[in-house]
């Protein structure tokens, strides 16, 4: 590899741990948990320092997680509280924004988050990731964090975790979710909020139009 590509990769996997405003959360045994993102999990220890990894493992269950948890939590939401519906998805994309910067947070996550990609189907993305050409890594996050798994002969959903014993099965995209890896690399470009929260990045998310409709 090329200094100049190595030196492309290393900034596209370059996200500071100073970013995050964590969150601690004190246990009845008197220990402590830090968190980056509460309600799916997102915890301190994900974003690298640097040296340290993000597991495809870990991965996977960070994408079950916002699945399970803050995607559900949040269709319910917007259907009860309909005027409240796009607050609640600017606070979604803030959560979608942590985990994008667990992965981007070392050089050492790009082989896990290539084989997690190459595991969804998504082979174009993983390849694009680790490219030396111009590309929004903010879109492979987005296809892993909001599309869903399918029955190919009944085009019925598949649970996460579910699908590897379904020989007919496709992971799709959620096409109408694609423009938030625009408004998220625009939030990392700007370098909107240092450190991230959730309160912050919902506000700057907010000023996008293209999250309308």
């Amino acid at each position: 590899m090329s200094d100049v590509s190595e030196l492309l990769l290393v900034q596209r996997f370059d996200a500071d741990r100073g970013w995050f405003d964590f969150e601690v959360e004190k246990q009845d045994d008197g220990s402590e948990v830090h968190y980056a993102a509460k309600r799916f999990g997102l915890l301190r220890d994900d974003v690298s320092t640097g040296m340290d990894q993000l597991p495809a493992e870990r991965i996977l269950e960070l994408i079950a997680a916002f699945k399970q948890k803050s995607l559900v939590a949040d269709n319910e939401a917007q259907t009860k509280l309909r005027v409240a519906g796009r607050q609640i998805l600017y606070q979604q994309l803030a959560e979608a924004y942590a985990f994008g910067l667990a992965c981007f947070s070392s050089i050492y996550n790009r082989e896990h988050l290539t084989t997690v990609l190459s595991q969804h189907d998504l082979g174009k993305q993983a390849k694009a990731l680790t490219s030396t050409g111009s590309y929004n890594k903010w879109n492979a996050i987005t296809a892993l964090l909001y599309g869903r798994w399918v029955n190919t002969d009944t085009d019925a959903p598949i649970a996460d975790g579910e699908h590897e014993g379904i020989a007919n099965r496709a992971y799709r995209r959620d096409r109408s979710a694609e423009k938030y890896g625009c408004v998220l690399a625009t939030l990392e470009g700007s370098k909107v909020s240092r450190p991230l929260t959730k309160s912050a990045v919902a506000d700057s998310v907010r000023q996008w139009d293209c999250l309308a409709g």
